[in-house]
């Protein structure tokens, strides 16, 4: 493999820790032939993988991507894939894969050639990634990930554990903090901040402003730019750039 991708791997791996595992860790079926993992941003999609390979490596022959890496400005993933295979790779993660042109038709051809291998990807534009997954509907059932609950909160940022509770329980006032004494002011927290993991890891209204802006200025525009393409309408054009589509064809 590209020396690259196998260097940004190692460096993702080496940021990641695994003393706190999100509640879809263990739901997930890392061993399906093919599975999508889709979510905000910043729910901890990419951490929660990494952690799955830092476990499992030595066992598998595991390679993470990122689809919006500068290596797929000159390669595809078809071909990424094909080398990874003959070098003995058996399990793939590709990473935000609807930064990816052509992801869903390319995902198609690497299931139905390469039988052997497992591959899981992930995407924050979840109206991209559905958008797109009409060619593999019958091929990857999509997980869907949200943020924390405030069970993982208290587990994340205060160290408490506690079971899980269904909704007639909690419903049926069974459920109870043994730990906590005053729960309210936990959870006035975990509402104010606590839904994010990167709230743990200081500076947490910039970073949501931050990923507000990219969801809002990056992850709209493509998704207006796929349905234009999709679409037997023409786009709007204005000056050098695509301002949506019409509703009308234009000449």
């Amino acid at each position: 493999m590209d020396i690259a991708l196998i260097e940004f791997m190692e460096s993702q791996l080496k940021q990641t820790t695994s003393t706190f595992h999100r509640y879809m860790y263990d739901q997930v079926s890392w061993q399906s032939r093919m599975f999508g993992l889709v979510g905000p941003r910043g729910v901890g999609k990419s951490t929660m993988i990494l952690q799955y390979i830092k476990k499992n490596r030595d066992s598998s022959n595991i390679l993470y991507i990122a689809a919006d890496h500068l290596y797929f400005s000159t390669h595809t993933l078809v071909d990424t894939v094909d080398e990874f295979v003959k070098e003995g790779g058996n399990q793939i993660f590709i990473d935000e894969i609807h930064k990816y042109e052509n992801w869903s038709r390319e995902l198609k051809i690497i299931y139905d050639t390469y039988h052997n291998l497992k591959v899981g990807f992930t995407g924050s534009s979840i109206l991209d990634i559905y958008k797109g997954f009409s060619d593999l509907s019958r091929r990857a059932p999509i997980f869907t990930m949200q943020g924390l609950s405030f069970r993982e909160y208290l587990a994340l940022f205060h160290e408490i554990y506690t079971p899980v509770y269904t909704l007639d329980e909690i419903l049926q006032h069974k459920a109870a903090l043994e730990a906590v004494s005053h729960p309210l002011p936990l959870f006035r927290d975990y509402l104010q901040k606590g839904y994010y993991p990167f709230a743990n890891e200081g500076y947490y209204e910039m970073r949501l402003r931050q990923i507000i802006n990219q969801t809002m200025e990056v992850d709209r525009q493509e998704t207006e730019e796929t349905a234009c393409r999709h679409s037997p309408e023409r786009s709007v054009q204005a000056g050098d750039g695509v301002t949506g589509c019409s509703n009308r064809c234009e000449p």
